[in-house]
């Protein structure tokens, strides 16, 4: 993903979707296939990763307009020439300057006020740094962005099933590693943000990240959903059994194809892992709050607590070698938005009335968490994960992005997470298969695009002084 223009019914279609204001950082992005995914290879396209050439654009500053007014003439929209390491890109208004194209690295840009006249400026030389920041995100569903697909489902045989930047994976442009490269392509004005996005919901450590991984749909189920509808799959995805790992597809990726194999494989700026959830068995905890049988199941799931968090922490161990191995210039791990707390702070149960579910399910007593419920998932299991999360960030010197709002849960009104009635309208049940558990709606207490909205805004304030770098004086932007 790269920073690119909306247009109008894509930004109206996630407005649909979503509820956006008009300012939202979601309104940069354009949904459909400018990621350069390829589903069938279950790979961004290497040309597109390694392509040394940018558009960049060309403009005065506002500085160097206001002393060009007072060396004169006075004028309110001087015209200015422009070149790149001598070649000449042509003429424009010196405020709105213009487009070229440029190899990424140092250059040389010139420019001359008022070109052809008797009040020519001298040609201005400066140095410039064309520059790219490469972000990749490997984690699980609350990295992949679970529970927001691009295309909601629609019933019926004139419908489709919801989709997603990758079906296997439901991996989705509404997920806060993707927003956050957003924001920081807008904000860095001088330089492009190349965002890939591995994570796969359902995934851990081992199996996921570090090994193969059935994936949060198979071949098997995504074909069984669009034969109900009469209809073939409207976007590729790959059909062999197992994804591959997603730190093998991430370093095959950085690889710049040679002859001889791998030459000088690209530098990540950035890394943002997001796992940790499946190890301790979250979505189980999630099918049981749903059946309604989470809290007769809650000694058995604290008895189990210990011993999930040490084999997760054994499993930390082996990423860091493979993190290490790769050498990414700053590795970011994320904690968890909780999903137990009201607009009060207060733990989900505290007040009555406020069902995870709706309608028939309600009635029949499915559904509503309980007090005791939201103090296991967020006392019991989410305390405990972050505190691990910290203590792995501080261990292998990663920076920590946790700490998130408490109050905007899946009782909360507002809440920043999808309840059962709204995932199921958006990407309907999963069908089970012999090997992936279906019957339920996998967006089931995930993020909502203002959960992931605020995710990333904490991600954004935590790398930026990381990559930021100072504002030449000649005022440069890159896309």
């Amino acid at each position: 993903m790269r920073r690119f223009s909306c247009a109008r019914s894509s930004a109206a279609g996630a407005g649909d979707l979503y509820g956006l204001r008009p300012t939202d950082v979601m309104n940069s992005l354009r949904f459909g296939f400018d990621t350069a995914w390829n589903g069938t290879a279950a790979q961004y396209a290497p040309s597109w990763f390694h392509d040394p050439s940018r558009k960049i654009r060309l403009k005065l500053g506002e500085t160097a307009l206001r002393t060009l007014r007072r060396a004169g003439p006075s004028r309110l929209d001087p015209v200015c020439a422009f070149w790149v390491n001598d070649r000449p890109v042509g003429q424009a208004r010196c405020r709105e300057g213009l487009e070229t194209e440029a190899e990424l690295g140092r250059a040389v840009v010139s420019w001359v006020a008022h070109p052809g006249e008797r009040h020519a400026t001298a040609r201005n030389d400066e140095a410039i740094a064309i520059r790219d920041i490469k972000i990749a995100s490997i984690g699980d569903s609350f990295s992949s962005g679970e529970g927001n697909p691009h295309t909601r489902y629609v019933f019926g045989s004139v419908g489709a099933p919801a989709q997603w930047w990758d079906d296997r994976c439901h991996r989705s442009l509404v997920s806060s590693g993707a927003l956050a490269a957003a924001r920081l392509a807008i904000e860095m004005k001088h330089a492009s943000v190349t965002f890939v996005n591995y994570a796969c919901s359902g995934a851990e450590i081992r199996p996921g990240i570090l090994s193969e991984y059935l994936g949060r749909e198979t071949v098997e189920q995504i074909e069984s959903k669009y034969a109900d509808q009469k209809r073939p799959p409207n976007v590729p995805f790959y059909r062999g059994r197992h994804l591959p790992a997603q730190m093998d597809r991430l370093r095959a990726l950085l690889c710049r194809p040679g002859p001889f194999g791998c030459l000088d494989p690209a530098k990540l700026d950035l890394l943002l892992i997001g796992t940790g959830g499946n190890e301790v068995g979250f979505g189980n905890i999630v099918r049981y709050v749903l059946g309604g049988d989470a809290s007769s199941r809650a000694g058995e799931i604290e008895a189990k607590m210990a011993g999930e968090l040490r084999r997760l922490s054994d499993a930390f161990e082996d990423l860091s070698k493979v993190v290490k191995g790769l050498a990414p210039r700053h590795t970011v791990l994320l904690s968890y938005l909780d999903p137990t707390r009201d607009e009060d702070g207060l733990l989900c149960g505290t007040k009555p009335g406020r069902p995870v579910m709706t309608g028939i399910w309600n009635l029949l007593g499915i559904g509503t968490i309980s007090l005791r419920e939201s103090h296991l998932v967020s006392k019991v299991i989410l305390e405990p994960l972050q505190k691990l999360h910290r203590d792995v960030a501080e261990q292998y010197q990663w920076t920590f992005v946790g700490g998130f709002q408490r109050n905007r849960g899946v009782c909360a009104r507002p809440s920043w997470f999808r309840d059962y009635n709204t995932a199921q309208r958006l990407q309907d049940y999963l069908r089970s298969d012999a090997t992936v558990r279906g019957g339920f709606p996998t967006g089931v207490m995930h993020p909502n695009y203002f959960g992931h909205r605020h995710v990333s805004e904490r991600i954004y304030r935590a790398v930026l002084p990381l990559l930021a770098e100072p504002t030449p004086p000649f005022a440069v932007s890159s896309r």
